[in-house]
């Protein structure tokens, strides 16, 4: 058997001369007899480290015939759960104790089981009565890390929307697991995953349609996968015709290309005094085949780190809608921006804004706008331009019953004489 460090979790005395003792590599726990001449004066102690350099089976009774304490602990390290052979395979010595991972100098040192070789479940199936999930699934939303701070608590965390065939789940990662998988995970990439706590999604904070979503734990497992492992579900999107009709605070997922972008503001917060960056974003695409635009804000490092430029296009995912001057869109912590994702959507819209003159335009981040003119829009024929309206006026008969879409600013309104 080769040397190995696990923590003791629990001890009870055994009939069998030594004590039944439950151990854990904080992935996974077993329970093992400890002989009693291999027992230190006193004992073990409850979180104590030992290291095992000799154990056989009995039985099937993983027993140690060999140990010492390395260290003591006042807690438990990771979070084990129970060891099933049957799911993640036998021993392969046949007749040791063999564990998938080890603990040394009170860290946990994963050595996992290669999740490729488990059948993963669809995304769709996860619930919280099977804790012993595995999942295949692409990286197809990632957060920026965020930090939080109250009076009785900071730190920091990040998220991930998770893609299979079958559904979407969001995934949090917070402080310790910061550090040990943002650089790990990336969009775009396939990765398997297991030992994640799944619980009730938090629908103000999770766009994805799952009931359940997932926290990493200190037990979570993260192993790349091929590229082919997965084909990720559509993203569903937003139009920004559609927009307007949404709820305030609604999140919205949508493709737009850059029509223009300011310079970064300071403002002064009303609420905390805080200095506030703010960028603005003009956004259009082609909907009900009217050029149509909307203001998307970008607050704080966004709005600083905010590299893109005309013409590119935008995916825009959990940026909120509101009815700030209008309509508009804002992001938060949680909101992604891709800049030229490859999705068909955006080749489609990029070559659209290349031949479109966007004479035409209906822009919806004004302050006279409501979703009822949008509406009201959005079933008529496309809108004319002034410049145009002679040459179009010209093509119609007197008999033609054709009507032009003007959509204009009255300048003046003359009521000293009559119309005629």
């Amino acid at each position: 058997t080769k040397s190995i460090h696990l923590q003791v979790i629990e001890i009870q005395a055994s009939e069998q001369k030594g004590e039944l003792v439950l151990l854990s590599d904080g992935v996974f726990s077993i329970q093992c007899l400890v002989l009693q001449p291999t027992l230190p004066s006193g004992g073990l102690k409850p979180y104590c480290i030992i290291n095992i350099i000799d154990s056989t089976l009995l039985q099937d009774q993983p027993v140690v015939v060999g140990c010492h304490v390395t260290s003591s602990s006042s807690s438990l390290i990771g979070n084990p759960s129970p060891y099933d052979p049957s799911h993640y395979g036998s021993s392969s010595s046949g007749n040791s104790f063999n564990t998938s991972s080890a603990i040394t100098g009170g860290d946990v040192h994963l050595e996992p089981v290669d999740l490729s070789q488990l059948t993963p479940e669809p995304i769709s199936a996860l619930n919280t009565f099977n804790p012993d999930w595995v999942i295949c699934a692409m990286v197809t939303l990632k957060s920026s890390i965020r930090t939080w701070k109250k009076p009785t608590s900071e730190g920091k965390f990040f998220s991930v929307t998770l893609s299979d065939n079958s559904a979407e789940i969001k995934m949090t990662f917070f402080t310790e697991q910061v550090d040990k998988f943002y650089n790990v995970l990336e969009e775009r990439k396939n990765f398997f995953i297991s030992k994640g706590k799944l619980q009730t999604a938090n629908k103000r904070f999770n766009k994805t349609n799952h009931a359940f979503e997932i926290t990493a734990t200190s037990a979570t497992l993260v192993q790349p996968a091929a590229s082919t492992a997965v084909i990720p579900q559509k993203i569903a999107l937003t139009s920004i015709g559609a927009i307007a009709d949404c709820v305030d605070n609604d999140r919205v997922n949508l493709v737009g290309v850059i029509k223009s972008v300011s310079g970064v503001d300071e403002l002064t917060s009303k609420k905390t005094g805080d200095t506030l960056q703010k960028r603005v974003v003009e956004l259009c695409d082609r909907s009900r085949d009217i050029a149509t635009s909307i203001d998307l804000t970008l607050w704080g490092e966004s709005a600083l780190s905010f590299a893109a430029s005309e013409g590119q296009v935008l995916l825009v995912s959990d940026a909120r809608k509101s009815s700030f001057n209008g309509v508009s869109l804002s992001s938060y912590s949680d909101t992604r921006i891709s800049i030229d994702p490859d999705l068909p959507e955006a080749r489609e819209l990029h070559e659209w804004y290349l031949r479109s003159d966007l004479k035409s335009e209906v822009k919806l981040s004004q302050a006279n706008f409501s979703s009822s003119s949008s509406k009201a829009l959005s079933n008529r024929d496309p809108i004319s331009a002034l410049v145009d309206l002679e040459s179009q006026a010209l093509s119609f008969s007197s008999s033609d019953k054709s009507r032009l879409y003007v959509r204009a600013t009255i300048q003046r309104v003359t009521t000293s004489r009559s119309l005629w």
